[in-house]
């Protein structure tokens, strides 16, 4: 008899812990919908429908035509066209003559002949011209 009930008893364990998390799987889906079901009908109470229209009239809008221009601005005077003269960025302590450079027969920018200079390409806009300029300098530099 004893036998039979240690028997019994394994063969329901298994079953009942199935069982318990059958359980437990069956309630947090059960909580999950109903949390998911309350977020979407807050959202849907409290969403702003836009502005409530009793009149036709508050539609349309009167144009006299005599609306106010507004000024269109002046341009600027042109970017300075001269040539580059020097380079100085004080907080870096650059103070170097500009040079012009471009593209050698590979397409590679030239670069400058000595640690003393600064290349602007003609290739890039000019400084104050609306886009980007690009230059090239080195501080270290070996002979």
């Amino acid at each position: 008899m004893t036998a039979f009930r240690t028997i019994t008893r394994r063969l329901t364990k298994p079953f009942r812990w199935r069982h318990s998390r059958l359980t437990l799987a069956a309630i947090l889906l059960l909580g999950s919908m109903v949390l998911l079901g309350a977020g979407l009908a807050g959202l849907l109470l409290t969403g702003d429908d836009g502005p409530v229209i009793t009149n036709v009239g508050d539609l349309v809008t009167s144009d006299d035509g005599l609306s106010t221009a507004t000024a269109t601005p002046l341009p600027g005077p042109p970017p300075n066209d001269s040539p580059l003269a020097r380079m100085i960025i004080e907080k870096i302590g650059v103070d170097a003559p500009v040079i012009t450079l471009g593209l050698d027969q590979n397409s590679v920018p030239e670069v400058p002949s000595g640690p003393s200079e600064v290349a602007w390409y003609d290739w890039s806009y000019k400084p104050g011209w609306g886009s980007n300029a690009v230059f090239s300098g080195h501080v270290d530099w070996t002979l």
